[in-house]
């Protein structure tokens, strides 16, 4: 963020949660020059290297990883108290939504859960259905057929095969549920279009396989 107003309210809230309290820490946040001042000590060539953010930040990659023995990760019923921290930042976001009367979805993500997150989830997910916001747990989304011995490129993230997947679900989702504006012929929003285009180049490279193909399988399940 841009140093402002803005930035320093977001600062001035983030803070609050700090264990560590010294007026060095609070400078370092607010001026980053203090953080990296002594940066130049250990600049090398990547420093100036350009960096391309190829497809919007996603990363197309076909690795996959074994998920506990590759067996489906059973979302269980069990509740469990969360951080107080958690559940206060949880109260204030949900306070805001509703003041500003904002239409928010909540998502949790398609990953290998630990049994105490599950149940902590399950906490949360209760809170923000209590405040009549719509919560879309992925873990229990029969419909998206996460295939957990070759969607998974690690045990938090999805891969290329899992992610479109996921993506087309949820699309298709917030396109029924929702009445969002159509950006594609946007002039505002051609570099989408250009890095879809890229995607769907690389992925048939990658995969020898077509992707609008893929999509069509994906959507006749």
């Amino acid at each position: 963020m841009k140093f402002s107003k803005n930035r320093i309210e977001a600062y001035n809230e983030a803070l609050t949660y700090l264990n560590d309290k010294s007026i060095n820490n609070y400078l370092n946040h607010y001026f980053s020059f203090f953080l990296y001042h002594n940066s130049w000590k250990n600049i090398s060539k990547n420093n100036f290297s350009k960096i391309e953010n190829l497809y919007k930040g996603s990363t197309l990659t076909l690795e996959s990883t074994t998920i506990n023995k590759q067996e489906k990760f059973e979302w269980n019923n069990e509740y469990a108290k969360i951080p107080k921290e958690n559940e206060k930042i949880l109260i204030n976001l949900l306070d805001f939504l509703q003041m500003h009367k904002l239409n928010v979805v909540f998502v949790v993500p398609t990953i290998y859960f630990k049994e105490q997150a599950n149940a902590e989830l399950n906490t949360a997910i209760s809170i923000i259905e209590n405040r009549g916001y719509k919560v879309i747990n992925f873990n229990n989304v029969n419909e998206l057929d996460i295939d957990y011995k070759t969607d998974f490129f690690n045990s938090t993230h999805l891969n290329v095969y899992g992610s479109t997947k996921y993506t087309l679900y949820f699309s298709r989702y917030l396109k029924e549920n929702y009445d969002l504006p159509d950006h594609r012929e946007d002039e505002k929003y051609k570099s989408w279009s250009k890095e879809y285009k890229r995607f769907k180049k690389d992925f048939n490279k990658l995969t020898n396989k077509n992707f609008e193909d893929i999509l069509l399988e994906y959507q006749n399940n």
